[in-house]
């Protein structure tokens, strides 16, 4: 095999190459450089068989951003086994379930933004090229973005799972499961993105044609349904967290008004856009996802300053945990 050139590489390599940094930070340097090595060695073999075939750049891309996301699991899975029993942390049940409300406050605009890019067959041309026109640093910033936050959401599933299983054990773990596969989503999302994204350079360049530009497409539109399921996946563990809270007088009872408002509005928009009425689904939609993030607001403010409900009954802590 001949060496690789530095210019043929990929965006997804660096993307891997970041994944990488941000699941082993704090971890001994020794260890990090072995894990740095076995991911160079597999990149230059996989780049250079793939680039010797004559494989365009971007289906070398999508390659490596599908087996960097098929492995994310694993990645994380060996980070825990490496250190995971060695962990002690000591955090009051109320300060962390509060911070991890208030990060959901930011995750979930990033997680469920649209790309804002026109998918319909008309004009998608043009899009492409408005695409490829954006600096590479911006496009590589959204990425970097959306890989943070699918990381960052699925350690909040986690953390909720952790914080809430000695009060409401089966409603944290639908909640989290919830939550930690809307950030895989996310994960694939923004690998999603960086495949458009190559598309774009390269047709910008003349290189692809018709089959850059329907392949694009067709990923994009694939991007926008991804964002779509995260939100609903998102949603849905918000709505099990305001269920568990409301009945464990965790925040104030008013609260849970909102949490239902949220969802009759989110389940409204489907229908609305079911019915081919955008504008309407566009304006419920946006409703619910105003009602969601002020329910999260509250409620982790509410839990940070020490909100104390009324108490819960001995039988339904127990029930529930059980």
């Amino acid at each position: 095999m001949t060496a690789i050139s530095p210019t043929r590489g990929t965006v997804a390599s660096d993307i891997a190459r970041a994944w990488l940094r941000l699941y082993t930070v704090g971890l001994p340097a020794g260890v990090r450089e072995r894990r740095a090595q076995e991911l160079e060695s597999d990149l230059w073999e996989h780049e250079s068989d793939r680039f010797a075939g004559g494989t365009a750049a971007s289906m070398v891309g999508i390659e490596i951003l599908g087996r960097m996301v098929r492995g994310m699991p694993a990645d994380l899975l060996w980070r825990f086994h490496l250190e995971g029993p060695q962990m002690d942390i000591k955090i009051p049940f109320e300060r962390m379930t509060g911070l991890l409300l208030l990060s959901l406050v930011i995750l979930i605009p990033i997680a469920t933004s649209i790309n804002g890019y026109d998918t319909g067959r008309e004009g998608w041309g043009n899009e492409l090229s408005r695409l490829g026109d954006n600096p590479e640093w911006q496009r590589n910033l959204t990425i970097a973005f959306q890989v943070l936050c699918g990381v960052a959401l699925v350690g909040a599933g986690a953390g909720f799972s952790l914080a809430l299983r000695g009060r409401s054990r089966n409603l944290a773990t639908f909640a989290a499961f919830a939550l930690a596969t809307a950030g895989v989503l996310t994960l694939v999302a923004s690998a999603v993105y960086a495949m458009v994204s190559e598309m774009a350079t390269e047709y910008l360049a003349g290189r692809g044609g018709d089959n850059a530009l329907i392949t694009s497409r067709t990923l994009a539109v694939g991007m926008d349904r991804l964002a779509e399921s995260a939100l609903v996946l998102l949603a849905t563990g918000v709505y099990l967290l305001a269920f568990a809270a409301a009945r464990h007088a965790l925040v104030p009872s008013w609260l849970r008004w909102v949490a239902v408002l949220s969802a009759v509005l989110l389940a409204a928009s489907v229908i609305a856009d079911m019915g081919a009425a955008d504008g309407a689904a566009w304006g419920l939609l946006g409703g619910a996802l105003v009602a969601l993030l002020l329910w999260l607001l509250v409620a982790g403010v509410s839990l940070l300053l020490g909100y104390r409900g009324p108490a819960v009954p001995r039988h339904a802590l127990a029930a529930e945990t059980a």
